[in-house]
């Protein structure tokens, strides 16, 4: 709650953590925290080292000169009524031991204060994300199979719901290593409601059903602006916008798509207008009949039902990138960039846009060292005027041949001067899709890694500590 230690098994606590790690190394818990108005800093990142269990290591980096040195004992760090150890550890600036009085499981208040002084100083305040796993969608059965999952699907909200759009069919065949797809697809829609978080279904009139739509929201409807449409003897996309009504429960046939010929579009939404662009034209291929990228955007307003071309993208083409928005500006992360198959991590390079709608430009910002991961696929959100890059995926040599990786980069990303910070990452759910949001709270689903490598059913559930 701000001011409080939570300790549990001498493992989880409720301060100061990047990464928690066992004395072997290997990662344990990975909740994030930054520190606020410690001795006049506003954040700082701090690692937690486990030592043994009676005696775990907590361990403060980034002190400046003012705050503190190796060794430093002119400040005191008490838990509840403890005082802690302070030591120096391997170049870290200040540690600290826990006293083995805690209990774990309980809540104790923490505060720092420099020696001499008799009144502790202002408790810390942090700033906590919080992961946790909530029931996920029932599936339905089908040609004597039970449906363990749903890939490759579209989503987007209303203020109280959030919509599971199309998607591919993963059905268990009784064991675990035996699986396939069913390209007819979900017809329903499925529907989570924000306040109880129970899910429900909507199966429209006139059923159609599509592979990795782009969808949003607007009066009571659920817009569809990109679809594969999948059979089992075609492979097309929809040339069309189409519009479900959600209170007749009828797709709506609206307008030709202007970039209709193009696969693998990328979109972000600003100021109520959607913006989609980019992907491969398959009107366009090379000598050898591969699609070219396209570098074409456009914003449609669903409020005067209108379409404008917008400034073409100057950046770099990938297969899967991701689109997001803060505050007045549009951004397009393309994480995995390369010409053919990459066989390291290493290979991919990264571009970050920035689109400015009322000047209509793109801008490149700058990628730091210790930004985002490489990895398509990104799920990108956003909360109080930041980014936070979540999970993705990767394409590279694994052993004797390629296949997916999951990347969990779990970032905060501040466009006011462009920096990244740890944050929270969820390694429980693969690689997720937003799926709604409301106040602190965002709920994502599992989607597919690569095609269906690996995919489970769960819905996890992220609050922002106020």
């Amino acid at each position: 709650d701000g001011d409080n230690l939570i300790v549990h098994n001498f493992v989880d606590l409720g301060i100061a953590v990047d990464r928690l790690y066992y004395s072997t190394g290997r990662q344990f818990f990975s909740d994030s925290l930054k520190i606020l108005n410690l001795f006049g800093v506003d954040t700082f990142p701090v690692n937690i080292n486990r030592g043994q269990l009676n005696n775990p290591s907590f361990i403060f980096t980034n002190f400046t000169a003012e705050q503190g040195k190796p060794g430093d004992t002119s400040v005191q760090i008490f838990i509840g009524p403890y005082e802690c150890t302070i030591t120096n550890d391997q170049g870290y600036l200040i540690a600290f031991s826990v006293p083995e009085t805690i209990v774990p499981g309980q809540s104790y208040p923490l505060r720092l204060r420099k020696k001499g002084l008799t009144a502790v100083s202002k408790p810390l305040y942090v700033l906590k994300n919080l992961w946790s796993e909530i029931t996920p969608p029932a599936l339905p059965t089908g040609q004597g199979f039970a449906t363990n999952s749903i890939g490759f699907f579209g989503s987007c909200q209303s203020p109280d719901k959030g919509f599971m759009v199309g998607g591919v069919y993963n059905h268990a065949l009784g064991t675990i290593d035996s699986a396939h797809t069913d390209n007819s697809g979900p017809f329903t829609v499925r529907q989570f409601d924000g306040q109880t978080n129970q899910w429900s279904e909507i199966l429209p009139l006139n059923p159609r059903v599509y592979q990795s739509p782009v969808c949003y929201f607007y009066n009571n409807s659920i817009y569809l602006l990109f679809g594969q449409i999948f059979s089992q003897q075609t492979n097309n996309l929809e040339p069309y916008m189409w519009r479900l009504d959600l209170s007749t429960k009828i797709w709506v046939l609206m307008d030709l798509l202007p970039y209709a010929s193009v696969n693998n579009p990328v979109s972000f939404e600003l100021d109520g207008d959607w913006y989609v662009g980019l992907g491969y034209d398959l009107k366009n291929p090379d000598v050898n009949g591969n699609a070219l990228p396209s570098k074409k955007f456009w914003r449609f307003s669903p409020a005067t039902d209108t379409w404008t071309a917008i400034a073409d993208y100057p950046g770099k083409d990938e297969k899967y990138p991701t689109g997001f928005s803060v505050g007045s500006n549009g951004y397009v992360f393309s994480g995995a960039i390369f010409s053919g198959d990459a066989v390291r991590v290493s290979d991919y390079s990264k571009e970050l846009w920035q689109y400015n709608a009322s000047s209509n430009t793109w801008k490149a910002i700058s990628i730091p060292a210790n930004g985002p991961v490489a990895g398509e696929k990104y799920n990108i959100v956003t909360h109080n005027g930041k980014a936070y890059f979540f999970t993705s995926q990767i394409k590279i040599y694994l052993d004797h041949s390629y296949g997916y990786q999951l990347q969990n980069a779990g970032l905060e990303f501040n466009p006011s001067d462009g920096s990244f910070s740890p944050v929270a990452n969820n390694s429980s759910a693969g690689v997720m899709k937003l799926l709604y949001s409301k106040d602190d709270s965002y709920y994502f689903q599992s989607d597919a890694l690569g095609f269906i490598d690996e995919l489970p059913n769960k819905t996890d559930k992220l609050v922002f500590d106020k």
